[in-house]
């Protein structure tokens, strides 16, 4: 070919690269409520959380223990290093999209010895046979984008790996969630078992006074068979509580990234359940689009997705490059290096699809029903998003007020407990009343501790719903090169 042939195609090829296919990706805006339908707690408060407070907002149970263990997650734990993982991945294949927007470079070499067959159709008088055979060379290769494919696959992989670290990120904000919970259970367990201590002891006393009326003979075996009958019924609570307790730390271990056991000699000693005035930051629903790691992993998924259909559109167009070969080749070592030996080639080429059986336009249309999917996928996670920010505020709702009345009831079954039992030893009741006003009481304490912890798991899940766990303004690269 002549190279101002070659010249003229390269040159009409860059023209062409001015016209790619595909559309231009505008972030679409779902449609969201201007105000969240329950007030958020917390949120009109002198000492409402920052943004940034929103991002550690475990930290707010002051626990030290349990920030240390969520810290030690947030390095560790198999699902982020999984996550961390999968970024490495993707990086990688962006690299490879990249990579094939650059020319391509490349040398060889080579020695060989050939004998040819003296039967042949080609004669080999005046040549030598067997004859050696030196070769090097210098190859340049070139796709030329004209239609846009690469450089759509390239934004795909791009979006892709943004995608990707978004998933830590949300990663993060569930281990983050599910520590903290795996808490919640742990010290709820034990705040029970404190509790149940104090009823046995109390049950061990009611044993004691009915053994000594009945050795009065003021009262039957009945009385003394009741208080025995209800102590072994509260001891009989304890083993699983204690199983309670023992998973929800063997869960915690796992969860920092360690074995199931590692952590039961640090976590064993009882603490209280945290206590908690939940501060959160002044928030609408159309912030959740920018809070919310999962809702901005599916964005870029979508932005994948719409660049994947200019690819699809790019395939429909011819596809064109340019070559250029550099060489040497001689039979022999002595004139390898001589001017006679030079070798070169330099062409362009193009192919263009003829006919598919539709097979091009159906990979286009492919294309464009996957992106609508992934359109629709981010418009539900969307609504959803709002919909779990309102749920949580309605249940932590429901089980403060509940945990509140839980407590007035405790004082009025505290008083009837006390009062039955002065009744019992001035002789005016019987012993059943004092156990119905001690089962009833034990009842309460119970429920009053298991809400308190499922309020503060309601929170928790409120955190989670806001975004809460990371920080939506740090780079999003930090979080893959830690």
């Amino acid at each position: 070919m002549n190279m101002r042939l070659i010249i003229a195609a390269c040159g009409a090829a860059m023209l062409l690269a001015g016209c790619a296919t595909g559309s231009r990706y505008a972030e679409p805006k779902p449609a969201l409520p201007d105000a969240y339908s329950v007030a958020l707690p917390g949120t009109a408060q002198a000492t409402a959380a920052t943004p940034q407070e929103l991002a550690q907002w475990w930290r707010q149970f002051n626990d030290p223990q349990l920030d240390k263990i969520v810290d030690r997650a947030l390095d560790a734990n198999r699902d982020v290093q999984l996550a961390l993982a999968r970024i490495r991945e993707v990086r990688a294949m962006r690299g490879i999209a990249d990579a094939r927007a650059s020319p391509q470079l490349g040398i060889s070499g080579s020695a060989a010895r050939d004998r040819m067959s003296q039967n042949g159709r080609l004669p080999t008088t005046g040549i030598t046979n067997p004859a050696n055979i030196y070769q090097s060379g210098f190859d340049a290769s070139w796709e030329i984008d004209a239609f846009g494919g690469v450089a759509h696959a390239r934004d795909a992989a791009a979006a892709e790996l943004a995608s990707s670290e978004f998933d830590r990120a949300a990663v993060a904000v569930s281990v983050s969630a599910e520590v903290v919970n795996s808490y919640l259970r742990l010290r709820g367990a034990q705040a029970q078992l404190a509790v149940l201590d104090e009823q046995l002891a109390v049950a061990q006393d009611s044993i004691v006074i009915a053994a000594a009326r009945l050795r009065s003979g003021l009262v039957s075996d009945l009385d003394l068979l009741r208080a025995r009958e209800l102590a072994a019924t509260l001891a009989a609570r304890r083993p699983l509580l204690l199983a309670d307790a023992d998973v929800a730390m063997r869960r915690l271990g796992v969860l920092s990234g360690a074995q199931a056991a590692s952590l039961i000699a640090e976590l064993s000693p009882p603490q209280p359940l945290p206590t908690l005035v939940p501060q959160l930051p002044p928030a609408l629903p159309a912030q959740l689009l920018a809070r919310r790691p999962d809702l901005r992993a599916i964005e870029r998924s979508l932005a994948a997705e719409n660049a994947r259909v200019g690819v699809a559109d790019a395939a429909r167009y011819p596809s064109l490059s340019a070559s250029l070969t550099l060489g040497l080749l001689s039979l022999a070592t002595g004139n390898f290096t001589n001017a006679a030996s030079a070798a070169w080639n330099a062409g362009a080429g193009f192919s263009a699809p003829l006919y598919s059986g539709g097979g091009r336009n159906a990979e286009l249309d492919a294309a464009r029903a996957r992106y609508d999917q992934a359109a629709i996928r981010y418009d539900g996670a969307t609504a959803r998003a709002v919909e779990e920010v309102e749920a949580a505020a309605l249940r932590y709702a429901g089980t403060r007020e509940r945990r509140e009345k839980l407590a007035a009831a405790l004082a009025y079954d505290e008083d009837a407990r006390n009062l039955a039992a002065m009744r019992y030893r001035s002789g005016l009741a019987d012993f059943l009343e004092v156990l119905d006003a001690q089962r009833q009481l034990f009842s309460v304490q119970a429920d009053e501790v298991a809400t308190r912890e499922e309020t503060l798991n309601h929170l928790v899940a409120l955190y989670k719903a806001l975004g809460g766990g990371w920080d939506a303004n740090e780079p999003r690269q930090a979080s893959a090169q830690r």
